[in-house]
């Protein structure tokens, strides 16, 4: 196959030394989007308009300040009609690839570009090259058809079977006058992945009667509870007595080897995790030897949840959707504590949970103390993946995400530390990666893609989707049978299910139900910085709740435009370059909890972007960790200019000057080379120097060394 042009980053190679090996490859394919913008000559415009929202070089410390993408696929739009697309050559998933790019761009842009062209780029990673060849320009039409693209009438049930037995994601629902037709792509999936019509239903029935009779939508979620009596400690903890169970629950020690429940706690629940107590005292003592048992006397003894009990919200009670919700946040839970069988492999997949990767003692958050840190994990909506007007609506890229906070003071939840939130962070940016190794993974994606658009019909339009009658949906399903069912399951590891009076089910009955309870399941012992207790559930889409009636979704030129939630006096104007364009996050409160406020002028032929974002408790650089104000913005400056094949990209950090890319292009080879600001010269590559550099408030900067990595943390165990 013959080269259209080569990429050369020898000059930029240095700035890789400093990411993991995952984090450097993404780092080359977002140089070959900037090689490829040099080799089409893109103006300083077109290129702010393509770009503005990505940086040229990564770190960790622009999360949430830059739109980093994941993965073998990059789309740049030319302003002339032309999507170019990106795909590395050996892709397995090519066709995949292609067609989220196109979905993700017309999620963006609110329409697809008139044509496509496809480019496939290989990396040579012992020359610092990328050889790219293009096919020929093609109407976008066409390029979704080579690829899989399907649309199909659903307006009656025969209909919409037809179209859930042809395709694995939905891409588009749309009305036609009066007639429903969805869009979707025919790619090769596991079918116990797919939807089917009683599944497509359950949905409909839960966004309907929520809308009609009140309550909540579609959802679920594991309930952390307190056992608050004898009978519910003991069905919980069978291995204690009943003269323990009485005096926990009552507080009454006297006449007991122990002072309080802080004693029993600290001098041999806790030892005992850790093999310290010999089950011949833990027996005398009228206290379990089982570890998972220990582990729920511990939480209970520190005012903690002893178990969690299934709740399903919108009508999910007993059907298969209600069955992957369960299965997919229990699962997420366990793998990222690092319990379970079917945890994936780092060397496949890139994923470290918190106990193979532990966080050295310089990058604990010295405010947590012994106690460790508390918060939630959920999967949830993709803001900045689904676009929708009055005529339909068109889902992106990856329209699930998985979010996770951290208990703040006074009941308040924060950005998480660096240690808590790490494994959490790596799931949601490659969560088509676990996707692929755990099917249910990818149902869940198809769950949240279908309930992004039943959420539109129904609060949007007067149509729906054909719809069984209850009786044909299942809706008696339990979790412990359907998990015992599925031997084809990646995480095959016994659940430890518990049977507290208390905890009273009621499946099926209302649009709130509570199904099973189950033990929390403790990690392995592992040295880190504390206890992390994670909660959390899965909440489909609801932006129609969250947003309520006012408008998130500002006119702005299709240019600049992207999909998510948006101030409504953002604004931009395409003759003079200049504009505010601000991107908020709301909660179910529909509070906004996190800003991203992009500011545009112009300077002699120089197009800037001042970026200004939330605070974060942690802001990591390079080899650093900063602690900050969790008030305190976050910001950054980029100024692009290009002309002719050259193209610069200059990033200043915290009003400091990181450095900036220059890439050129010399007839067939395009050139890149990083050229290091002030924060980049200091020895040990890119990191920080004096706090004051990024300013830091109440805190300290602390370098992450081989040193800092021979002191021991506390030993601890971990709650998924």
């Amino acid at each position: 196959m013959s080269r259209d042009f080569v990429i050369s980053y020898a000059g930029a190679a240095g700035w890789l030394s400093g990411l993991d090996s995952a984090e450097a490859q993404e780092q080359v394919h977002d140089w070959a989007r900037l090689g490829l913008a040099s080799h089409l000559g893109m103006a300083t415009a077109q290129l702010r308009d393509a770009t503005y929202d990505t940086l040229p070089v990564r770190d960790a410390g622009f999360a949430g300040l830059a739109q980093q993408d994941i993965g073998p696929g990059r789309y740049l739009y030319d302003g002339d009609g032309v999507l170019h697309i990106l795909v590395q050559r050996g892709d397995p998933h090519q066709a995949r690839t292609i067609g989220l790019m196109l979905d993700q761009y017309r999620a963006d842009a609110g329409t697809d570009a008139p044509q496509v062209q496809v480019h496939h780029y290989q990396i040579d990673p012992a020359t610092d090259t990328i050889d790219i060849t293009a096919d020929p320009v093609e109407p976008t039409s066409q390029v979704r058809a080579a690829n899989g693209y399907v649309t199909m009438p659903v307006g009656t049930a025969d209909e919409l079977t037809r179209f859930l037995a042809r395709t694995s994601y939905l891409s588009r629902l749309e009305l036609r006058g009066s007639d429903l037709w969805a869009n979707g792509w025919d790619w090769h999936t596991g079918q116990d992945a797919r939807m089917n019509m009683a599944d497509v239903s359950a949905l409909q029935r839960g966004y309907t009667d929520a809308q009609n009779v009140g309550g909540q939508l579609p959802g679920f979620s594991l309930d952390p509870q307190r056992v608050t009596t004898v009978a519910d400690l003991l069905a919980v903890i069978p291995g204690l007595s009943q003269d323990m169970a009485n005096r926990i629950i009552n507080s009454d020690w006297a006449g007991s080897p122990f002072r309080s429940a802080t004693d029993l706690e600290q001098n041999v629940v806790n030892q005992a995790l850790f093999g310290g107590v010999p089950a011949a005292t833990l027996s005398q003592y009228g206290l379990p030897t089982d570890r998972t048992q220990l582990w729920a006397l511990d939480r209970q003894l520190l005012g903690g949840s002893a178990y969690s009990q299934a709740r399903y919200d919108g009508e999910l009670a007993g059907t298969e959707v209600g069955m992957t919700l369960f299965y997919t946040d229990y699962v997420a839970k366990n793998w990222v504590a690092g319990t379970g069988t079917g945890i994936p492999s780092e060397s496949a997949t890139g994923f470290a949970p918190t106990t193979t990767a532990p966080t050295v003692w310089s990058e604990c958050d010295a405010n947590s103390g012994s106690t460790g840190e508390t918060g939630r994990l959920w999967f949830g909506e993709n803001d900045s993946a689904v676009r929708s007007d009055a005529k339909g609506i068109s889902i992106g890229a990856e329209p699930t995400r998985l979010y996770a906070r951290e208990d703040g003071p006074k009941g308040s939840e924060v950005e998480p530390s660096y240690s808590f939130g790490r494994a959490l962070l790596w799931w949601d940016q490659h969560y088509q990666a676990v996707a692929d190794y755990d099917p249910e993974y990818q149902r869940l994606d198809q769950i949240m893609r279908w309930s992004d658009v039943i959420d539109w019909l129904v609060s949007k339009t007067s149509a729906t989707l054909p719809q069984l009658p209850d009786n044909q949906m299942p809706s008696n399903l339990t979790f412990s049978d359907w998990y015992h069912r599925h031997h084809e399951f990646r995480e095959r590891s016994p659940i430890d299910f518990v049977s507290p009076p208390g905890a009273a089910l009621n499946i099926g009955d209302g649009l709130t139900s509570y199904g099973e309870s189950i033990a929390h399941l403790p990690s392995k012992t592992f040295m880190d910085c504390g206890v992390r207790a994670i909660e959390g559930g899965v909440s489909l889409a609801n932006s129609s709740v969250r947003e309520g009636n006012v408008n998130y979704h500002p006119d702005l030129p299709a240019s600049v435009s992207r999909a998510g939630t948006y101030s409504r006096a953002s604004a931009f104007d395409d003759g003079n370059g200049t504009g505010d364009i601000k991107q908020v996050s709301l909660d179910d409160s529909s509070k906004v909890t996190s800003f991203l406020e992009r500011r545009f002028s112009t300077d002699n032929g120089t197009d800037i972007v001042d970026v200004t974002g939330s605070g974060r408790r942690v802001a990591p650089f390079g080899g650093l960790k900063v602690w900050r104000a969790s008030t305190a913005p976050r910001t950054l400056q980029l100024r692009i200019s290009a002309r002719q094949g050259e193209i610069s990209e200059q990033v200043g950090l915290q009003g400091q000057d990181l450095g900036g890319l220059e890439v050129r292009n010399n007839v067939g080879v395009v050139t890149i080379q990083w050229r290091s600001g002030l924060l980049d010269r200091i020895p040990g590559g890119p990191r920080i120097g004096p706090e004051q550099a990024l300013g830091a408030t109440r805190g300290r900067a602390v370098g992450r060394d081989r040193r800092s990595a021979d002191r021991r943390s506390p030993v601890r165990v971990a709650d998924p």
